[in-house]
């Protein structure tokens, strides 16, 4: 097949002009190219290198189209070139399990790098050119000195196809993606992957950190829960069992254990150490909406979607043994909020049938249905003094019930229906979200509105009480002071609907965990000094965690539209060439690059 160099006319490199003079041919199919570009002022691309089905690599004179060099080592199709980063060495892959590195001044072999098993996919040099990355088949990724052709490294950890790889700017890291959807990040000195970035597959349903706050759970609509390091980012665990979406989760006061509640209709307990299903809880006949551990970490109460009229239920668990212990019956639809007095000798729910109702857990007895919503009721919150509780609702109201008397001291008029409430600390102010996105804080004793704002999905407030973190309709997080009703920081690292976050202490240190829509999860540290507040990001899982800044991928092939999204968004500059997904899934893939000198 004939290979031309296909330029217009007018376009001009420098000061002489390209033509479209045709190259002698390949005796087969031609794979790619790569060029090369001299350290001159005008940066003049003067060697061609193309590799063929026909087992060769040929070096081409782009002035005057004549064939300089043809490499004829390989015993199988080529289906990588690279050259070096100064231009002084070019690598080439096979099918034929190796990698050789050669002269392109002189075509002569320098290394041969025969340590892959498999046919060699993806070849990449580190910016200063001593060290060469290589990947195959045999899912793992090695690591090549260039001037000696010995194996420094070998990486192992990718469980499907690996699908690009590419050292970091300063080449002490060396990124990987995979078919196994995840991004590993390798450090090149230890061998090591600091982070395997496996986010969710689809939409973060909750967020949820532990006791301690030095882990943090999501779950999602892949059926999964994941339990992550605050400080690094690591996947502890990866727990699988539910056959439907997981809709909620709770840690155990203790920690060391996490209850999660699905649409498959039931509550599965998890050891957090080894991530093993410690009991399978049975016992609701429709999605379980809502879970709670009691405050002595003893009991777990748990509430389900259901019909209206039917006998909605709210079943307490003893934790140790699996076994319900009560089932509270009086709703007569949806449970949608559960939570336990501080003492936890008290429950209080909420449904779709305009009630909160108070419960006695010893006994399981109803001691009060409060009546006064005229609507569904969505969340429910106990205040830190135990004597009041808040309630919240379709019908655009707040109310605030006396524990002790059943009575109501005060409704709280919004402009929206309401669904999320709690107590700020201290427990003289409750912060509510309403549907229309708005956020309110209002003071319990005189029934006031402190502070309000709009655009909201929804909030967490910092340990302090003073900072109200809120995901913003436009994919952003912002945190706000409350005594001034000023926006501090706004972080906008997010590609999709931030659905879920969480605020966490570790050691001092504060944390902000947020999940998304595309179920990417993500943590920031939060420095809080005097009037300061500094956010950075610490990391972020699959699609977020890539830092490609200012690499190139300029004219590179076989590069997935998802991956090409990728390595955008972490700051690769260039444009790859397009192909179709039949091409990119092939073995015979070619990557090629331009040197930047």
């Amino acid at each position: 097949m004939d290979q031309s160099v296909n330029q217009s006319e007018d376009q001009r490199v420098g000061t002489y002009t390209k033509t479209n003079t045709p190259l002698p041919p390949h005796r087969h199919f031609v794979l790619g190219t790569a060029t090369l570009k001299k350290p001159t002022f005008f940066s003049i691309v003067d060697q061609l290198t193309s590799a063929s089905y026909d087992f060769t690599v040929r070096l081409w004179d782009v002035v005057t189209g004549e064939c300089r060099h043809v490499l004829t080592e390989h015993r199988h199709l080529v289906t990588c070139i690279m050259y070096s980063p100064n231009g002084n060495q070019l690598a080439s892959a096979s099918d034929d399990g190796s990698v050789r590195l050669w002269d392109p001044d002189r075509g002569l072999c320098l290394h041969i790098l025969e340590g892959q098993t498999e046919h060699v996919q993806r070849v990449s040099y580190s910016p200063q050119g001593d060290m060469v990355a290589i990947s195959s088949e045999n899912l793992t990724v090695q690591l090549w000195d260039s001037a000696t052709g010995v194996c420094q490294q070998t990486l192992t950890g990718h469980s499907e196809g690996i699908t690009s790889i590419m050292f970091s700017p300063k080449g002490d890291q060396v990124a990987s993606s995979s078919w196994d959807k995840t991004v590993r990040l390798w450090d090149v000195g230890a061998g090591a992957s600091q982070h395997a970035s496996n986010g969710h597959d689809s939409i973060v349903y909750d967020v949820k950190c532990s006791p301690r706050g030095d882990n943090v759970a999501t779950c999602s609509n892949d059926l999964t829960i994941r339990l992550w390091n605050v400080e690094t980012g690591t996947c502890r665990h990866v727990l699988r069992g539910h056959t439907d979406r997981v809709i909620c989760i709770d840690y155990s006061p203790q920690g060391n254990q996490l209850a999660s509640g699905s649409a498959d209709t039931t509550v599965r307990l998890w050891n957090i150490e080894s991530g093993a299903c410690t009991h399978i809880l049975e016992g609701h006949s429709m999605v379980v909406s809502t879970v709670a551990y009691s405050p002595q970490g003893d009991l777990l109460a748990s509430g389900s979607y259901m019909y209206p009229g039917c006998n909605n239920t709210v079943l307490l668990w003893d934790v140790k043994s699996g076994e319900c212990r009560h089932t509270l019956t009086g709703h007569t639809w949806t449970v949608t909020g559960i939570v336990y007095s501080r003492n936890g000798n008290q429950l209080f729910s909420c449904g779709q049938d305009s009630t909160v109702r108070i419960w006695n857990v010893e006994t399981g007895t109803c001691k009060y249905a409060l009546t006064g919503h005229h609507g569904f009721v969505d969340h429910v919150a106990y205040s830190p003094q135990n004597d009041q509780v808040a309630s919240v609702g379709m019908d655009c109201t707040a109310r605030v019930w006396d524990v002790g008397s059943g009575e109501c001291q005060h409704i709280l008029i919004g402009h929206a229906p309401l669904r999320f409430v709690v107590y700020l600390p201290g427990g003289d102010r409750i912060a509510c979200r309403g549907e229309d996105g708005s956020v309110r804080v209002w003071d319990t004793i005189s029934g006031d509105c402190l502070w309000r704002s709009i655009g909201h999905r929804d909030f967490v407030y910092s340990s302090r009480g003073d900072l109200l973190v809120t995901a913003m309709d436009d994919n952003s997080v912002q945190l706000w002071d409350l005594t001034s009703s000023r926006c501090r920081a706004v972080i906008q690292d997010f590609q999709a609907r931030v659905t879920h976050i969480a605020w966490t202490d570790v050691s001092g240190v504060s944390y902000l965990v947020a999940g998304c829509d595309d179920g990417v999860v993500g943590a920031w540290q939060v420095l809080l000094d005097g009037g300061r507040c500094d956010v950075s990001l610490k990391w972020m899982t699959t699609k977020g965690m890539l830092d490609v800044k200012d690499a190139t991928i300029q004219d590179v092939q076989g590069l997935s539209p998802l991956n090409r999204k990728l390595l955008k968004q972490r700051g690769a500059v260039g444009e790859p060439v397009q192909g179709s997904n039949e091409a990119i899934k092939r073995v015979a893939t070619v990557v090629s690059a331009t040197s930047d000198l």
